[in-house]
């Protein structure tokens, strides 16, 4: 019996926080049973493009993003008519509503809207991304969401009180986060860390990241510590960032790594992880943190469904760094090595997530 096949809509097949957590759920889900296959809305090539082709799956390039960064969803529109195959669509965010229309219209009978992010500030930007999820409900089959944060933004409060949203948050495989001494060693020689105190940040730099207000907060913590190093991970333009980095004169104390594959491993060397995010949906990356055992600082605008150990606190980002600096001395060393376990009896490993995953496709076949 040939593999359901099921497709996902994505922007770019890239180490980002929505596309890594579905690649976790792809390496681990049944193959045998079910197949992911995505549809690419920026028409480029992305990271996971050979390992999804190496598991089994399909990477269609659409013809790219129109003017005003639309997709293009007429193009949607003709791929799903010529591969009605298709019978499980999953869409996420803002324009899950109307690659979901084209869906249905072209007959798709389970057509999934996945919420992976809570929009909280207004806005240029914002406003418009508030208007075009209206028809989200409309066209949807079934409605999924990381937190309750992200499902009352794309669904609406109503239909979340009333239970209509399945509200999944993000899984790990935690046992890749397993704290050790050695490895913590060796990575902090490679990046020449010495016994710097370093921070570390995951996430690809873009607006809602807050990279700016994370170099505030570095500089203050560097007037504490004064060998203090910064650990940047993820993908995006480091030269947005160099003006500010030379104004608080800290060039010389931030490492750039940009895009890696090698993210639990990197997290071993760090002291702390700070998250001032201005708004998320569940960041995977905070959970990787907990789970590698990390002191971590977040913004409070994040879901407190992340907050899973007692080693994590948040602060207001209209709070000035010097409080968050504050917090981050303030911290307490932790026992490292047994802190994946906290993770995974709170039901957040990837393998409970694949039973709920494959229990739920069950019903479609």
């Amino acid at each position: 019996m040939k593999p359901v096949r099921i497709l996902h809509i994505v922007h770019t097949l890239n180490r980002g926080g929505m596309e890594s957590r579905i690649m976790d759920l792809y390496r681990n889900i049944n193959h045998d049973k079910y197949q992911y296959d995505f549809y690419v809305e920026s028409g480029k090539s992305g990271m996971f493009d050979d390992e999804v082709k190496r598991l089994g799956g399909r990477v269609y390039q659409s013809k790219g993003i129109r003017r005003y960064n639309i997709p293009d969803f007429k193009a949607f529109h003709q791929f799903i008519t010529i591969h009605p195959e298709y019978k499980i669509v999953y869409a996420y965010n803002q324009w899950a509503g109307f690659y979901l229309k084209e869906a249905k219209k072209c007959g798709v009978p389970y057509r999934i809207a996945n919420a992976r992010t809570s929009i909280q500030t207004k806005s240029l930007r914002n406003i418009v991304k508030n208007l075009v999820k209206l028809n989200v409900n409309r066209y949807s089959t079934h409605r999924f969401a990381v937190s309750k944060k992200a499902a009352d933004w794309l669904f609406g409060k109503k239909l979340v009180d009333v239970g209509d949203i399945k509200i999944w948050p993000n899984a790990i495989d935690t046992q890749k986060f397993i704290f050790s001494e050695m490895v913590r060693n060796e990575v902090r020689n490679e990046l020449g860390l010495g016994t710097a105190f370093t921070v570390i940040h995951v996430g690809n730099i873009r607006f809602e990241k807050n990279h700016l207000f994370l170099l505030q907060i570095f500089a203050e913590v560097k007037k504490k510590y004064s060998d203090a190093k910064l650990i940047l991970i993820g993908g995006g333009d480091i030269e947005m960032l160099k003006p500010q980095i030379t104004k608080l004169r800290i060039d010389n104390s931030v490492i750039y790594l940009g895009i890696r594959q090698d993210i639990p491993r990197l997290l071993q060397a760090g002291d702390v992880f700070v998250f001032p995010s201005i708004y998320e949906g569940f960041p995977g990356a905070v959970l990787e943190a907990e789970a590698s055992g990390l002191n971590c600082l977040i913004s409070d605008s994040i879901t407190d469904e992340v907050i899973l150990t007692d080693h994590i606190a948040a602060l207001s980002i209209n709070d000035n760094p010097q409080k968050w600096a504050c917090a981050i001395e303030a911290f307490n060393k932790i026992d490292r090595k047994n802190a994946w376990k906290t993770i995974k009896n709170a039901n957040f490993d990837i393998k409970d997530l694949v039973i709920r995953t494959e229990n739920f496709f069950d019903g479609f076949v």
